[in-house]
């Protein structure tokens, strides 16, 4: 195994549940239905890759291949038949070119309704169903790590401490402070606080097509566009820690 897949597989953990760098897409139709489109930026770890191998060059390696998430989904004790019947309408494109220094894969999720956009904006996609994708493509056998990788301890997912809400004309994000608390407990959680002391930071960025101009927003970090059809928000989510309250929000249309 090339140092890359190691390097990968090593950090694997981190990289999924506390993305280096995201971005979420969503557009919505009159009629409740859309697109939910996620694409997760870890090129960073290549550049990890070449630090760890002092100078040297690392394998190259070019990949660009598109997966449908059905029989993954399929596969998947850990969902309930709602979130596998959703997912298995979704496709997970990856993309990695080491020369290039890029490294990111999009999944794609159609939807039909309010209910389906609200079980995919609380982070409900399959992290199981991605994690076996990157397995078979990286060539692990197992749920073993390779002979001489360490397992890297996995990250909780912070944005999991909101409540969203999608109904008619209204799209909500609201802190659960029961998950919050819990999620203070977490012992991996005090390592992401010397992260962002560092001045390190986990980007995520939320964006809505509405199908109707927005009437109301709530958070003065909510940037909305001339025409009213576009609301979105960029942050990064280890302030999320000190203070979720900042990143609550409201959208009327």
């Amino acid at each position: 195994m090339n140092r890359l897949k190691i390097v990968l597989l090593a950090f694997f953990a981190f990289s999924i549940t506390g993305c280096l760098e995201e971005f979420n897409n969503i557009e919505l139709k009159e009629d409740g239905s859309g697109t939910f489109v996620s694409t997760v930026d870890m090129s960073t770890l290549i550049e990890m890759a070449e630090a760890m191998g002092n100078g040297e060059d690392i394998d190259k390696e070019v990949m660009d291949t598109t997966i449908q998430m059905q029989a993954l989904a399929e596969a998947d004790t850990t969902q309930s038949e709602e979130m596998k019947e959703l997912l298995k309408n979704g496709e997970l494109h990856l993309m990695m070119n080491t020369e290039e220094k890029i490294f990111k894969f999009t999944t794609t999720i159609p939807f039909s309704n309010a209910q389906q956009l609200q079980l995919l904006l609380s982070g409900a996609v399959s992290i199981n169903a991605t994690e076996g994708v990157f397995k078979n493509i990286l060539g692990g056998k197992s749920d073993e790590p390779p002979t001489g990788v360490e397992q890297a301890p996995a990250m909780p997912d912070l944005n999991s401490v909101y409540d969203v809400k999608v109904e008619n004309g209204k799209i909500s994000r609201k802190v659960n402070m029961e998950r919050y608390n819990a999620l203070k407990q977490n012992p991996e959680v005090s390592q992401m606080q010397q992260l962002a002391a560092t001045g390190m930071s986990m980007t995520s960025s939320i964006v809505f097509k509405l199908p109707a101009p927005a009437k109301k927003v709530d958070n003065t970090l909510l940037q909305v566009s001339d025409d009213k059809l576009t609301v979105g928000i960029r942050y990064n989510m280890l302030e999320i820690l000190d203070g979720p309250e900042k990143f609550e929000y409201t959208i009327e249309y």
